[in-house]
C-alpha cells in the first residue's frame, strides 16, 4: 500500500476524530482496517464515534496498522508519523534532527504545568481552554501504567505513595489478551484501584486548588469549611476523608469559576 503522510488539523481535536481521518485518508473501510489491526471492528467504531475509552495496546495496533505513531494517534502531537526516505549526503549536513516523542508522563507532566499556569491567571479567564486542558488531563491518566502514576504522584511532591510503588501487574487472562486494564497479583486488587483513583483526584486538587487536600491537618479543613460556609454533619466532622469528600467539588468549582487564583496553600 502507498503510504502518504497523514496530517492532523485542528479539527482532529480528539483520539476518534483522528482515527476516522487516518483511516480514510489511507483509504480502509472499518473492516479492512480491523483485518489489518486485529481489533475489532465495532471497538473501531466506538472509538471513532467515542463511545469507549480507548486503551494503549489497542490504539498501538491501531497506529502500526494505519503507520502512525501510537502518541500521535492518542493525543495528536505532531503530524502522522511515515518512513522517511534515507537523506542524501548534502542534505545530512543541514538536516535538523527530529525531536524524540515524548512520552507518556511528560504528556501528562505539560498538561499539569499548563494547567496550573491557569490556575494563577485565574481559570475564569480562559474557561474553554481550561476545561479542554482538564479533559486532556484525565483522558492521558487512562494511559499511564501505575509506575508511572506514581512517579508522576512523587514528582508533584506527593506523600505516601510507598505502598502504590509496589503493586505489580498481575498478567492478563486468555479473555484479557487485547485490553488487560490494571489488575495486581493481590486479593486487595479493588483497595488497590481505589488507591490509584485517590492519587489521581489528589493530583487534580494540586492542579485546580493549588493544594494537596490530604497534607492539611484536620483544623485546618475545619476552618477551610467554616470559611466557605460547608456545614458539619449532624454529629459533626469524624474524620478528615468526610470533610475533603465534601470541600472537593465545592472548592474546585470555586477556583475553576474565579478570575483570581484560589491557592489554599496560603490559608491557615
Amino acid at each position: 500500500m502507498s503510504i502518504e503522510t497523514i496530517k492532523f488539523d485542528e479539527e482532529h481535536d480528539t483520539l476518534g476524530k483522528r482515527l476516522k481521518h487516518s483511516r480514510e485518508t489511507r483509504r480502509l473501510t472499518r473492516k479492512e482496517l480491523a483485518a489489518m489491526s486485529g481489533v475489532g471492528y465495532k471497538t473501531i467504531e466506538n472509538y471513532e464515534y467515542e463511545k469507549a475509552d480507548a486503551k494503549t495496546s489497542v490504539v498501538d495496533a491501531l497506529a502500526d496498522a494505519l503507520g502512525v505513531s501510537g502518541a500521535t494517534l492518542q493525543y495528536g502531537l505532531s503530524s502522522g508519523v511515515v518512513p522517511i526516505p534515507p537523506a542524501s549526503k548534502d542534505d545530512e549536513v543541514s538536516a535538523a534532527p527530529e525531536a524524540p516523542e515524548p512520552t507518556r508522563i511528560e504528556v501528562t507532566q505539560s498538561l499539569l504545568g499548563k494547567i496550573e499556569e491557569l490556575r494563577h491567571d485565574g481559570f475564569a479567564n480562559t474557561p474553554r481552554l481550561s476545561i479542554a486542558l482538564l479533559n486532556d488531563l484525565r483522558n492521558s491518566f487512562r494511559y499511564l501504567e501505575v509506575g508511572e502514576i506514581v512517579e508522576i504522584g512523587q514528582a508533584a511532591g506527593l506523600d505516601e505513595l510507598d505502598d502504590l510503588a509496589t503493586y505489580v501487574p498481575k498478567p492478563p487472562t486468555e479473555d484479557q489478551t487485547r485490553d488487560p486494564g490494571i489488575f495486581f497479583m493481590t486479593d486487595n486488587a479493588e483497595e488497590q484501584e481505589d488507591a490509584l483513583e485517590l492519587l489521581f483526584e489528589r493530583l487534580i486538587d494540586t492542579t485546580i486548588i493549588g493544594s494537596d487536600l490530604y497534607e492539611l491537618s484536620f483544623d485546618q479543613l475545619k476552618e477551610i469549611a467554616k470559611e466557605h460556609e460547608v456545614a458539619s454533619p449532624f454529629f459533626g466532622w469524624d474524620d478528615a476523608d468526610q470533610i475533603i469528600a465534601t470541600l472537593r467539588p465545592i472548592l474546585r468549582l470555586k477556583a475553576l469559576t474565579a478570575h483570581d487564583p484560589l491557592d489554599l496553600g496560603n490559608e491557615g
